[in-house]
């Protein structure tokens, strides 16, 4: 029983350090017509984001444009894939220092779902 009480709190603890930790400002990189992979001179480095975001418009499954982008406090960004027939856009999302290097992962576990399944590992032993 003891050990189930300690191991509840050390997930409540992480999730209260993850949680405060995602708060803290961030750097992200900004530009309007960046290349692929990201040439860090042509590309600006801004402070206090909460988080980057990364824009890539396809034409016919070849990279037209791409934007990375600082988002700041009461900004939120939309991860999101609006393809049709290899063309469209995607917005990737990221929250640690210039993340939006190389875009970002379309599909990735989020902490909120590393938390929950700590949790459950935690609670089910």
């Amino acid at each position: 029983m003891f050990n189930k009480m300690c191991s509840i709190e050390f997930v409540l603890i992480l999730t209260f350090s993850l949680c405060f930790r995602q708060a803290n400002a961030i750097q992200c990189y900004q530009c309007t017509s960046c290349s692929r992979p990201l040439d860090r001179s042509h590309a600006a480095k801004q402070d206090n984001c909460t988080s980057c975001e990364t824009d890539i418009v396809y034409g016919f499954g070849s990279i037209l444009s791409i934007g990375r982008s600082c988002l700041r406090q009461g900004q939120t960004c939309q991860p999101s894939d609006k393809m049709v027939l290899k063309s469209g856009q995607v917005t990737m999302c990221c929250d640690t220092n210039l993340c939006n290097t190389n875009g970002g992962k379309r599909i990735a576990m989020t902490k909120a779902t590393f938390i929950i399944l700590a949790t459950l590992t935690m609670l089910l032993r």
